[in-house]
């Protein structure tokens, strides 16, 4: 049976999607007895800005009243504390294989800039229509 865990937007955050809080009962009840998921957890990604444990003890305090087993949440420059406030699953990505290079999205754009550069000097040639 497919794990499935619900995504909230703890930060209220415009550029973040999950469920707001003020909507979580209603959308856990929904998922797990209309549509009969395996709801199994919560998981979050607290505002890049704010102090994540604030995050983490609200997710901690959310996951409890919906009794879930699992709590996604913590990445690699917050998981102790993610750990510390019920944690069972983390993301540590950038611990193993280092942090992110963008070099390959400088690559990209560069490319589509020369293609866009390419066709704005380039024309098609219209055949005129030749009666038969």
């Amino acid at each position: 049976n497919l794990k499935i865990f619900i995504q909230i937007n703890i930060g209220n955050e415009a550029q973040k999607n999950g469920i707001q809080i003020d909507e979580l009962d209603t959308f856990y009840n929904y998922t797990t007895k209309k549509l009969k998921l395996n709801v199994v957890g919560l998981m979050c990604i607290p505002p890049v800005y704010d102090n994540p444990e604030v995050s983490f003890k609200l997710m901690n305090t959310l996951s409890k009243k919906l009794q879930t087993k699992e709590l996604s949440m913590g990445m690699s420059s917050d998981y102790q504390l993610a750990i510390k406030n019920g944690a069972t699953y983390i993301r540590v990505g950038s611990k193993i294989f280092g942090k992110r290079t963008y070099w390959i999205l400088i690559f990209v754009f560069f490319l589509i800039t020369l293609i866009n550069i390419k066709k704005s000097f380039s024309f098609n040639v219209i055949q005129p229509a030749v009666p038969l």
